[in-house]
């Protein structure tokens, strides 16, 4: 292959790796009455660098003295910085450093052709 055509797999390369890298994921459930989980992820769906979860169960339960609510609220969120999905946003970006290198040894070779 030529170094033209290198630089173009090079580049498609990086650019779908880092795609992959911010892709989002998100999903509301609702299990039952008065609960909600909400999810929103970043990266590879069985691997993300990013995770947001947010739990939320409001329930009413009659008592014999009366209606009382039983309130819960959880966040958690956190950042994986070793995981499959990092792994390709370092490839992705070595890739296009592979790229641009491609150019550069092209743009320097056409002056002297």
């Amino acid at each position: 292959m030529r170094p033209r055509h290198l630089r173009f797999v090079a580049l498609g390369l990086g650019i779908v790796c880092l795609l992959a890298m911010f892709k989002p994921s998100y999903s509301h459930e609702t299990p039952g009455p008065g609960e909600e989980y909400r999810r929103f992820r970043l990266g590879l769906p069985f691997d993300p660098w990013f995770h947001y979860d947010a739990i939320h169960i409001d329930k009413r339960v009659e008592s014999p003295t009366g209606v009382t609510h039983t309130y819960s609220n959880r966040t958690e969120y956190g950042f994986e910085l070793v995981s499959w999905s990092v792994l390709l946003g370092v490839a992705g970006i070595g890739f296009l450093f592979v790229a641009r290198q491609f150019k550069r040894a092209a743009a320097g070779e056409k002056p002297g052709s």
